[in-house]
């Protein structure tokens, strides 16, 4: 597997997902106590960009599921 430079570190926000799409595969990068972390961008309940919603914690809430 070969990596991939997804973004600068400048441009990854604490407590924000960052969006970046590798050949049709959306990603959500987070910055999370000093560290950085690369998901599935897509909700598990339906196909949303967890992107769109905030960290709380060590969790991404998804923008769909706020109340």
């Amino acid at each position: 597997m070969a990596f991939v430079r997804a973004c600068s570190t400048a441009d990854v926000e604490h407590d924000q997902p960052f969006h970046f799409d590798t050949d049709g595969d959306p990603i959500a990068i987070v910055l999370l106590e000093g560290e950085y972390f690369a998901i599935d961008d897509t909700c598990t309940h339906d196909n949303w960009s967890l992107c769109d919603g905030y960290i709380e914690g060590d969790e991404i809430v998804c923008s769909l599921h706020l109340e």
